[in-house]
């Protein structure tokens, strides 16, 4: 009896912390670690501070659209920052989206909205849009009257167990997936194609093993999300006007030491601040695409205090 106690603690506190795959389920938690409604698990899946299409999904005839945006803390430590969801339904919709600290401010201060509507075409619906927060869990969650599915955002606090636990959740049982559900599309994909990745991954020429040069390939190739952060546009322009496959997969096996690592992003220098470790990789973007002298020995400056600094002989210009 003991025993079978035991396991079924040990089951509930997997579950909670996300080890275990529910069906039905889609997380981002922690530091950007993806976990995908086919139950395959990339740790961690984002290593930019933009925005990524996480899925589009259709949930008892709703369709459900999550984009997350990820962001550093002060230790350089990647988080998912903000949320934008849109729930839409025969011409009706809502586009909302909250931050973590818009949750700080709102469990503050409880007249501040969970959400903020972006754009919304509810006049008419025949359906509610149904917010709920947890102070306790710092999140803000999202959903229909009567339909049973959740998108829940957990917002971030520089604490261990918060910073472990922030990011976001989708429930949806029973859910329909259509062309743009699967990956690369949205990096949530689909219950039925748990390889989905590797197999994107071969047709790119990245090796197994080899999923967060993959991953970080597509959101750079991403056109469908708009960015709203300078630094991200910027080196999506760069990495868009690379070049030819093999070209954009060689500055990707280059450029992604710089982001890697909380202690890559950290021993990066230059003036700006926690902008610095993106604007260095979209230089090494520029050189390894454009052959952007320049920009190697920007490369160069910027990694001198890192263990490994990249690009150690950068040719020399008259």
């Amino acid at each position: 009896m003991a025993f079978k106690l035991v396991t079924v603690v040990l089951v509930l506190v997997m579950v909670s912390l996300g080890v275990l795959h529910v069906e039905g389920e889609c997380t981002v938690r922690g530091h950007g670690d993806l976990t995908t409604f086919s139950g395959e698990a990339v740790s961690p899946a984002f290593l930019l501070p933009c925005k990524a299409r996480a899925t589009r999904v259709t949930c008892q005839g709703y369709e459900i659209r999550v984009t997350p945006g990820m962001t550093y803390d002060e230790g350089f430590r990647l988080f998912v920052g903000t949320a934008w969801i849109r729930i839409s339904k025969g011409g009706y919709f809502w586009d909302g989206r909250t931050t973590s600290d818009h949750l700080s401010r709102h469990f503050k201060n409880s007249s501040k909205d969970l959400f903020t509507v972006k754009h919304e075409n509810m006049a008419g619906a025949d359906f509610t849009i149904v917010q709920k927060e947890d102070a306790e869990e710092h999140s803000a969650s999202i959903s229909v009257s009567g339909a049973p599915f959740l998108v829940t955002y957990y917002g971030y606090r520089n604490k261990k167990d918060f910073r472990e636990r922030s990011g976001f959740k989708i429930d949806c049982n029973g859910a329909v997936y259509s062309e743009k559900s699967n990956y690369p599309d949205s990096f949530c994909g689909n219950d039925t194609s748990p390889s989905a990745l590797e197999i994107h991954g071969k047709e790119l020429g990245f090796k197994r093993g080899e999923e967060k040069k993959i991953l970080l390939f597509d959101t750079l190739s991403d056109e469908t999300v708009t960015q709203t952060d300078e630094n991200c546009v910027k080196a999506m322009v760069v990495f868009g006007n690379c070049g030819g496959l093999a070209k954009k997969r060689k500055a990707i096996n280059t450029c992604i030491r710089l982001l890697a690592s909380r202690g890559s992003r950290k021993c990066i220098t230059g003036s700006f601040g926690i902008s610095q470790p993106i604007t260095t990789f979209k230089s090494c973007l520029q050189y390894r695409c454009n052959g952007n002298v320049d920009m190697c020995h920007e490369v160069q400056d910027a990694t001198e205090n890192c263990r490994r600094p990249l690009f150690r002989n950068c040719p020399v210009t008259s």
